[in-house]
């Protein structure tokens, strides 16, 4: 089963952080995993939307009376990135910004909306909560897909040996080898090693037999010196318990030719 790009990785990449070249490679050539990129880059964008309207409102100012536009600094995505990686150790507010020396001067209203526009400023934007919460939330349910998809599937049932015959060349005939009968989740397969085999025109035809009354049911035919063939469901191998390669000609008759070349008894 084909790897796909973590959650984590795709979240992290979401808000900015750099991948490895495999990952890169894989996320330019695989649907899913550029499909879930881009649904927590739309999260990230989102976040970002909610903080230019509310700095926009009035959030900051430059201490000129107009409204100014602050870019998210570095500090917001290391925080955004100790949340999503569980980080307990990670500082919980961002970094005060330093005092201003203007407050000293300015006239006291424009000092005090200053100062308000600085505490605002150390308060963490709401868009940080919300493209966390909502970028750790998908990435948690993404995980459990993920983690359901790339269980392991069950091993496939062993192949059970319900019977051998011992190959042996008619008279005349020149060859030997072995017949395995198998089952494998109910199906049941003619396995057959041969070698020597007589050398002659026409094809090699491989058949089960019913010894007493030589009634035969066809197989498939023989390439090379062995095969493997699926035995009709319901043949009552009891009835057909015989393994027989004739030698058939190319006449159109998909009858035996009664030339056989080889011969065995299937015994359990």
């Amino acid at each position: 089963m084909e790897r796909h790009c973590d959650p984590e990785l795709l979240a992290l990449r979401a808000l900015g952080e750099p991948v490895d070249a495999d990952a890169a490679d894989h996320l330019a050539t695989c649907p899913r995993c550029a499909a879930e990129l881009a649904s927590f880059t739309a999260i990230v964008r989102t976040g970002r939307d909610l903080d230019t309207a509310e700095r926009v409102a009035g959030d900051d100012v430059d201490g000129q009376g107009g409204r100014v536009l602050v870019e998210p600094g570095p500090e917001v995505w290391s925080r955004i990135t100790a949340e999503l990686a569980g980080d307990t150790t990670a500082p919980t507010g961002l970094t005060p910004a330093p005092p201003s020396t203007e407050s000293a001067t300015a006239p006291a209203p424009v000092a005090d909306e200053l100062a308000a526009a600085r505490a605002r400023r150390r308060r963490p934007p709401r868009w940080l909560a919300v493209a966390a919460a909502a970028v750790a939330g998908v990435a948690v349910g993404v995980a459990g897909t993920a983690i359901t998809m790339r269980a392991p599937a069950p091993a496939p049932q062993a192949e059970q040996v319900i019977g051998r015959a011992v190959l042996s060349p008619l008279p005349g005939q020149t060859g030997s080898g072995t017949a395995v009968m198998t089952s494998v989740q109910g199906t049941r397969h003619l396995v057959l090693d041969l070698h020597g085999l007589s050398a002659g025109s026409g094809y090699l035809e491989v058949w089960l037999m019913d010894p007493s009354t030589g009634g035969l049911v066809g197989l498939g035919t023989l390439t090379g010196e062995s095969g493997d063939y699926v035995v009709p469901a319901g043949l009552d191998l009891s009835t057909y318990p015989a393994v027989d390669v004739s030698r058939e000609p190319f006449d159109g008759n998909p009858a035996h030719a009664h030339d056989s070349v080889v011969r065995g008894t299937m015994s359990a």
